[in-house]
Order: structure tokens, then sequence, then C-alpha cells
């Protein structure tokens, strides 16, 4: 797992995904960014939220990857010395 990209790229994407739902029914009302354009391009205007969630969901399941020192590459890797 990637954590620095998770961090760096993800969680801002999270939090502008979901801005409406953190703020306004969430108990984190601090984050609210106080800006009449800002609140009506996310919250107006739903398009935004959809690419963010787009955005986030790309990253998020980007993040993961195969170590390849797994159990199971190991066991592949002792029967071909094997056969």
């Amino acid at each position: 797992m990637n954590i620095g990209k998770l961090l760096v790229l993800a969680l801002p994407a999270f939090l502008l995904a979901y801005y409406p739902f953190i703020v306004y029914f969430g108990p984190l009302s601090f984050l609210t960014i106080p800006s009449p354009y800002f609140n009506q391009a996310m919250i107006g205007v739903s398009s935004a939220m959809y690419i963010f969630q787009i955005i986030f969901g790309y990253i998020f399941m980007t993040s993961f990857y195969k170590d390849e020192n797994t159990p199971s590459s190991v066991l592949k890797a002792g029967k071909k010395g094997y056969t």
C-alpha cells in the first residue's frame, strides 16, 4: 500500500468528494470553507462532487499493489526449482 499517495492525493480528494456530507451532516462543521462560490460549485452543481468521487476512487484503488515477496510467489519460486 502506498501510504504517501493516500495521504497526499486521496485524502484531499475524499474531503472534496464528500464535502457536503462531511460539513453539513457530519461532526466536522469547522471544515466549512467560507466562500459562496466554492459552496455553490460543490453543492449547487453536483458534477464537481462526482468528478472528485471518481478521482478519489481511482487514487484509492491504484494505491494498492501486490508485494513481490508474498507467500504465494515464494511457493511458486520454490516449485520451479524442483521441477
